[in-house]
């Protein structure tokens, strides 16, 4: 295996842009970036042996990889010795094991010393053992907000002490510095609203029910185009009936939603402390539109409040002379005029330099972006194991 890995790793892009010729191992990487990479085909095939027409996605893009590099072919399949023709499916699984090892590997690289925030969303898979994806959020050197998933990890149950135990595990296991995290977003659902809940509850069967077979999402497609057609035929969706049911909808929407406003309050004011809405508030004046309309100073310092840990005394009367001179350089530079959001201003501050320039500033945008915003990426974790698992 060891063989293998070193004939098809890929070499260096300034090696392959000096040589154009299209033959032996500078042909791995065009090969590699063209293979198909369809996440909804199996890794293995029902029938792997010599004569079959499909062996699955690993052998067939191994056959591939050999047939077009003479070197991978020297080493593999026929010609691979009768312990590493990689057809085990335990040597495959030490395969994806090992690009899974290296990938994490590369992001935990990529992170360095960064500050960084974690996303957590957790779940029951099919045998309801308790599941936690975990994704983490940064700005990598070149500026650019980054979210990496890193794993699925298994919980004794969902309590604030179990997390916290699996979150330190998994710290320990990548060498993360925990003065490193700057922000935490656990994916949760609205629960004390019975309504809520129970909506949830049968969008999940109904999506399950249908989702499971291609025969029902026919059928559903079909009477859903059944019911406009009809309603275009009656003239529904341009009648005064349609007009009728579209306000008792919005006066039982109306009503519904006075019942619960106060539930959905507290929800909010739970969520939005005082304190959080000084902290956005202070986060906006970092926004680059409208010729930096939104800056100012004094919030900024402000801000640094909320992060103690990172501003040394020192280093706030340094952040103050560096805000002063850092919009006056904003205001008359050609290249900051039009920017729009603060992951925009992250970029060009690193293509124009002023990072270093305005380190302390730059601090504070970072710390900006690094704090979660959405979490879509590892709700998206979950929605992607049926593939996994396929």
């Amino acid at each position: 295996m060891e063989r293998l890995f070193k004939k098809i790793s890929v070499p260096p892009s300034s090696v392959i842009e000096k040589n154009n010729d299209t033959r032996g191992q500078d042909n791995t990487e065009f090969i590699l970036s063209n293979l198909p990479s369809d996440p909804g085909l199996a890794f293995r095939g029902n029938d792997e042996s010599e004569h079959s027409s499909n062996h699955g996605n690993f052998l067939e893009l191994l056959q591939f990889l050999a047939d077009h590099n003479e070197d991978v072919k020297a080493v593999t399949l026929k010609n691979a010795s009768e312990n590493h023709k990689l057809t085990s499916p335990d040597i495959q699984k030490d395969i994806v094991n090992a690009c899974a090892t290296e990938t994490i590997k590369a992001i935990i690289e990529d992170v360095d010393t960064s500050l960084f925030s974690i996303l957590i969303d957790e779940s029951c898979n099919v045998s309801t053992k308790e599941q936690m994806a975990i994704v983490l959020r940064y700005v990598d050197k070149n500026g650019h907000v980054v979210e990496r998933f890193i794993g699925i990890e298994h919980v004794t149950s969902i309590d604030v002490l179990s997390l916290k135990e699996t979150i330190d595990e998994v710290f320990s296991r990548h060498k993360l510095s925990m003065s490193r995290l700057h922000g935490q977003a656990l994916v949760v659902v609205a629960k004390k609203n019975i309504q809520i809940e129970s909506l949830f509850n049968i969008v999940t069967i109904w999506v399950n029910v249908v989702g499971a077979s291609s025969k029902r999402c026919d059928l559903l497609r079909e009477k859903q185009s059944i019911a406009v057609i009809e309603a275009l035929n009656s003239g529904e969706f341009t009648s005064g009936k349609h007009k009728n049911q579209e306000t008792t909808l919005k006066l039982a929407g109306e009503t519904r939603w006075g019942s619960h406003f106060g539930t959905l309050l507290q929800e909010l004011n739970n969520r939005f402390n005082e304190t959080n809405i000084e902290l956005l508030l202070c986060l906006a004046c970092l926004c680059p539109a409208d010729s930096f309309s939104a800056f100012d100073s004094q919030k900024l310092l402000s801000l640094t409040q909320f992060y103690p840990k990172d501003f040394s005394m020192n280093e706030l009367v340094i952040l103050k002379i560096q805000l002063e001179t850092y919009i006056l350089d904003m205001w008359s530079s050609i290249e900051f005029s039009g920017l729009k959001e603060i992951g925009d201003l992250a970029k060009k501050m690193v293509q124009c330099k002023k990072h270093k320039v305005y380190s302390l500033v730059y601090l504070l945008v970072i710390l900006a972006l690094t704090l979660p915003v959405a979490t879509a990426t590892v709700e998206r974790a979950f929605s992607a194991m049926k593939i996994l698992k396929n």
